[in-house]
């Protein structure tokens, strides 16, 4: 499934989204937290220093951690962007790990999370389908704002990430992932 080519087609999709957000500038430093392949990296521009963690590295340059288990081995204030895309559902405490997102990153964290509304996942709840994914967590918007407020942290942007690429609305229901702009 995940090498379809509809899977591929909708990652192309999300990192572009994802860019848009961004106001890169020569030498920034990111960091890329559940870095998977590293697919974002090939989203940057070539002068931005790009750093990952991932529980499963695939490359020998991502650090091994677990986030739900270890701190990130960073230094405060270590990154321009700090990228969390599609992990946190995963995550037994999630909003720890975004204060902890928010402690290395300089500026701006950018999220991604499945969206609890989308049609498909709406079905499957009705139907009492079990997640085979490996979610153990779901954000609706208003506890992603509340989780935000409390650690002093402002949405500046949500996007939707749309699951048909060649769709040209952009409705809620059919919205897979948000993407949050976060700014500590």
């Amino acid at each position: 499934m995940t090498n379809s080519w509809m899977f591929k087609k909708s990652l192309e999709i999300r990192f572009k989204k994802i860019m848009k957000l961004c106001n890169f500038s020569l030498g920034m430093n990111v960091l890329d937290v559940g870095c998977r392949e590293m697919q974002l990296s090939k989203y940057l521009p070539k002068d931005i220093k790009y750093n990952a963690v991932d529980l499963e590295p695939k490359d020998k340059k991502v650090i091994k951690i677990d986030l739900n288990e270890q701190k990130l081995p960073f230094k405060d204030k270590s990154f321009d962007y700090v990228f969390c895309l599609e992990v946190l559902e995963h995550i037994h405490a999630p909003f720890k790990v975004l204060s902890e997102l928010k402690r290395v990153s300089k500026k701006y964290v950018i999220i991604s999370v499945p969206n609890p509304y989308h049609y498909r996942d709406v079905i499957k709840h009705i139907l009492k389908r079990p997640d085979k994914q490996g979610h153990i967590n779901s954000f609706i918007y208003s506890n992603v704002w509340r989780q935000c407020e409390d650690l002093n942290i402002k949405i500046k942007k949500v996007k939707g990430s749309f699951f048909l690429p060649f769709w040209p609305c952009n409705n809620f229901i059919f919205t897979r992932h948000l993407i949050y702009l976060l700014e500590v």
